[in-house]
């Protein structure tokens, strides 16, 4: 919140203002208190479900034209930015998306796709499915698109291992799981866009040298790649079963 003020106490007292007018509240937390430090209490002090409450207000306040105006900080988005990496390291579930503070509860894709998935994971034989899909979300936790992509590579590779095909690389287990009917033939395209997304991210490795420079793949691509395996995992888990 400091950073994206820039030094101004008037995003403070708006978004103090914001708080007391919706919640019916004369302050914060002191009246002899100036409105930063009542805010900046307040924040620290409230209870956990007035938190995104605090936090849209502030997001308020960045956005309203007249502040921007007076003062020239225009936030551009930075703010947004700043909280969702926050929340992702620390694996808090809440995105600020469109100055609303949304929990991945009302998420529908996390719903649909990565809630099943995690509960299906934790029968007997999912171990190394797990593992790697879990090691696949916490690179995205950490802003490393690259290597969630790659470790979503690998839960798909396992998974079809635990569902009966043979090989040792991704492209083998698909031929397997095709030839012996795991994998439908309408599911076929689907499973060979995940085997080329892996393959993309190997091959930008492979030109800058360094993992750690691949750079191309984004925290979206991963989160895209995550939920498009996940739902795959599902289904295919799911056909095997009524099979």
């Amino acid at each position: 919140m400091r950073k994206a003020a820039q030094g101004w106490a008037k995003h403070y007292s708006e978004a103090r203002r914001l708080i007391i007018e919706d919640e019916g509240l004369r302050y914060l937390v002191a009246r002899e208190w100036g409105d930063q430090l009542d805010f900046d209490e307040y924040l620290l002090r409230c209870d956990d479900e007035m938190v995104p409450t605090v936090i849209e207000a502030f997001h308020l306040a960045l956005e309203d034209a007249e502040l921007q105006f007076e003062t020239g900080v225009d936030d551009d988005g930075e703010f947004a930015k700043d909280v969702n990496t926050i929340l992702r390291e620390d694996r808090i579930s809440f995105e600020l998306l469109n100055g609303e503070m949304v929990p991945f509860s009302s998420q529908e894709m996390h719903v649909a796709v990565v809630e099943p998935v995690l509960r299906l994971l934790t029968s007997p034989g999912w171990e190394s499915v797990e593992a790697a899909y879990q090691a696949a979300l916490g690179e995205i936790a950490r802003g490393e698109g690259a290597n969630a992509i790659t470790d979503a590579g690998t839960a798909l590779q396992e998974a079809l291992l635990a569902l009966g095909a043979t090989g040792n690389a991704l492209g083998p287990l698909i031929q397997s799981a095709r030839s012996s009917g795991i994998i439908a033939g309408h599911d076929a395209a689907l499973v060979e866009v995940l085997r080329r997304a892996a393959e993309w991210v190997s091959a930008d490795r492979s030109v800058s040298g360094d993992a750690h420079n691949a750079a191309t793949a984004s925290v979206e691509d991963a989160w895209l790649t995550v939920h498009v395996v996940g739902a795959l995992i599902v289904r295919l888990s799911a056909a095997q079963r009524r099979a």
